[in-house]
């Protein structure tokens, strides 16, 4: 492979990674602030969890942040412009038949 190839698709897959890292660290600085504001604003039964409203937030963000991580770190090689161009030949193979 080209080296400049190369570097281009490791330069993006580190700017990918990096995007993650700040999602994350994102992700806990805001829900770690949510937490305390929902503290702040219980009433009675600590234990009653619909008062617990940044539980949301934090799951659903949670999930979305799951996804992007196995994007980034597990299937980051699938599917890029190489995957594309081998199931395209093949596609192609099959119409010549």
């Amino acid at each position: 492979m080209d080296e400049e190839i190369l570097y281009k698709k490791a330069k993006n897959l580190v700017n990918k990674k990096v995007k993650f890292y700040r999602y994350l660290y994102c992700y806990i600085i805001v829900n770690v602030c949510l937490f305390f504001i929902n503290l702040s604003e219980i009433h009675g039964n600590w234990t009653d969890l619909h008062q617990w409203w940044f539980l949301w937030v934090t799951v659903l963000w949670g999930v979305w942040l799951i996804f992007h991580y196995i994007k980034v770190f597990v299937l980051h090689d699938r599917f890029d412009d190489d995957w594309m161009e081998e199931k395209i030949q093949k596609e192609m193979d099959k119409m010549r038949k």
